[in-house]
């Protein structure tokens, strides 16, 4: 259901309502002082964390991980990895980091 906002101009005081938009527009013939406030709101009220990702596009970015292991989204964490692989990785981070320090100092 949408979330309308409203305020009056001589406290200025704010809400928010949530109602259809036909019940808006009722509202707004009973109470014309109220003027409505426009703000865009890229948040959803159900979830305070942003947007929610279903399990199927959480399944989709995990395969496309898969088949790309050192692309982004396997670097975000969308890749599932044995703790061999974990343990591989932080070797060969650890060994570049070292060559490319020698290299500096050569």
């Amino acid at each position: 259901m949408p979330r309308y906002a409203f305020e009056d101009p001589e406290s200025g005081y704010q809400f928010e309502l949530d109602m259809k938009y036909e019940e808006m527009l009722e509202f707004k013939k009973e109470y014309p002082e109220l003027h409505q406030v426009f703000a865009i709101n890229f948040t959803s009220s159900q979830y305070t964390d942003g947007l929610k990702n279903d399990d199927g596009w959480k399944e989709n970015l995990a395969r496309i991980a898969e088949a790309h292991p050192d692309g982004t989204l396997a670097s975000e964490g969308h890749r599932k990895r044995s703790a061999k692989e974990v343990k591989t990785d932080e070797l060969i981070k650890k060994h570049r980091s070292r060559a490319s320090n020698k290299k500096k100092f050569s």
